[in-house]
């Protein structure tokens, strides 16, 4: 029954691909102004909580690429949206570095007993690092944050710091369906035999010592708005917005490698560049990386106007991991992604993001990104 079924959405979906093959294979495009209703969100404040209530939206359909999924509480929601009548297709990376694979298997064998249709991640890439998630074909969600305890925490004192974006617009979302629909006719499909008995992750929720300052943010009006993927056009459109830069960047990213095979990180070129035109940048790293993100940094200051450069490691106190992967630009235009600053989630990985212009959105994250800059600690050079 249940193999009938996976070749009945096969050929549904394989279907609505080829409606979409033209924009496939012209790549994601770049959107006029539409209009758009967004929530943005960010962890650990209130990331829970927003994700939560989407699942809860949903009346017919969810279709899931993530990373990794570990958090049990969001995988009873799912379970709890298929009672309800709601499609649910997930695509998973079978192979998250430093995971248990039972914790992984877990999550597969739960959803599909569920109900579900589960997926392992297309072979093509180094790694399916993707964070997204499609609501009814018309509400996209976009995070840096991998359904784990610490990346969408039940409890706001403990957790990443992350950003999120909701944005209800069947434009969007139809850009974002096609590559769900690209990755899903070349992934594997999971079929438990049986057998299974799985451990899954403690049911415990973790404290911390932050303390929530902020409140999901919800804006309706004109946007506009560029989906980012990796492979496709991740570089290019992440370079064209450093270089639009004429006041300000801000980056909140996990790490920030120097060399991408024999080449010099091309983002942190760009960086050079705008420093030298007489942008202000400040750059936020996970502290817990300092070794991966040394050689960048030292190479930015000897490069660029070092005047108008300044970083800071994350607040281990607050945060278990900066892992957010987002960039500011004139505190008008702002990137929310999974896209880490290395060559293989540039180059080799599914990545998901979207860059939106809006003043009052991205003063949203500009003002998450100020009180994690005021607790973070600058950065002292070796010499």
């Amino acid at each position: 029954m249940r193999r009938s079924a996976y070749y009945l959405v096969i050929l549904v979906l394989v279907l609505i691909l080829a409606i979409a093959s033209y924009r496939l294979l012209t790549g994601p495009q770049a959107q006029e102004e539409i209009e758009a209703t967004v929530i943005c969100f960010i962890s650990p404040d209130n990331s829970y909580s927003v994700i939560c209530q989407l699942i809860d939206s949903a009346n017919h359909s969810i279709f899931i690429e993530m990373y990794l999924m570990t958090n049990p509480y969001l995988v009873a929601r799912l379970d709890h949206a298929i009672e309800r009548g709601v499609r649910v297709i997930v695509i998973l990376e079978g192979n998250p570095l430093g995971i248990s694979e039972e914790y992984v298997e877990w999550v597969a064998y739960n959803l599909t007993l569920a109900g579900a249709s589960v997926y392992w991640a297309p072979k093509e890439f180094n790694f399916m690092h993707s964070k997204f998630m499609i609501i009814d074909n018309e509400t996209v969600v976009v995070e840096s944050a991998n359904w784990a305890k610490t990346g969408i925490p039940v409890d706001p004192s403990y957790g990443n710091r992350e950003w999120g974006i909701a944005i209800k617009s069947s434009v969007v979302a139809q850009q974002f369906l096609e590559i769900f629909l690209k990755d899903l006719a070349n992934a594997t499909f999971y079929e438990p035999s049986g057998e299974e008995v799985y451990e899954g992750p403690s049911p415990s929720i973790p404290e911390g010592k932050y303390s929530p300052q902020f409140e999901p943010f919800e804006y309706s009006g004109k946007i506009r708005v560029k989906a980012v993927f990796s492979p496709e056009n991740s570089e290019h459109e992440i370079l064209d917005l450093i270089r639009s830069a004429n006041e300000s960047i801000c980056i909140e990213v996990v790490y920030m490698y120097l060399h991408w095979g024999e080449e010099i990180n091309p983002f942190v070129r760009a960086l050079v560049d705008a420093s030298k035109r007489g942008v202000r940048i400040r750059i936020i790293l996970d502290i817990g990386k300092m070794d991966d993100s040394t050689e960048a940094i030292e190479y930015l200051l000897d490069n660029g106007n070092a005047s108008n450069i300044e970083v800071r490691w994350s607040n281990s106190t607050y945060f278990e991991t900066m892992h957010n992967k987002g960039i500011i630009v004139d505190g008008k235009v702002v990137l929310i992604s999974s896209i880490n600053w290395s060559e293989s989630s540039v180059w080799k990985n599914r990545e998901a993001g979207v860059i939106v212009y809006c003043e009052e959105i991205a003063q949203y994250y500009l003002g998450v990104f100020n009180w994690d800059w005021a607790v973070s600690v600058p950065y002292q050079p070796s010499s």
